[in-house]
């Protein structure tokens, strides 16, 4: 099978990808885990809070801005202080991964 490139793809549609694959392969549930891209202008791609993640959209990503400002049509998930957290510690890291896996 081959692998879908992400790399040139907007982080709404990378996160999307992604976290369609984690619950197809039965790593979280409809609501638990979360995923989060940093841009290189520091703004931070987030999956929202309380959202099917089975059903995810690029327009259901939030963005979190450097200056704190949200844009999007949901709230951030509620892990967001966490992945700022490993953002601020591991500035070299572009991506978190939290799921919620059966065992």
């Amino acid at each position: 099978m081959k692998q879908l490139d992400t790399t040139l793809m907007h982080p709404a549609d990378q996160l999307v990808v992604i976290i369609s694959r984690i619950y197809r392969s039965g790593m979280t549930t409809t609501s638990g885990g979360n995923l989060s891209i940093m841009d290189e202008a520091g703004d931070m791609w987030i999956t929202p809070s309380a959202v099917d993640k089975g059903n995810l959209t690029a327009q259901d990503i939030v963005c979190v801005k450097a200056d704190g400002t949200i844009v999007g049509k949901h709230k951030p998930s509620s892990e967001y202080p966490f992945h700022k957290a490993i953002y601020n510690m591991r500035p070299q890291m572009k991506a978190v991964i939290h799921a919620h896996p059966p065992a």
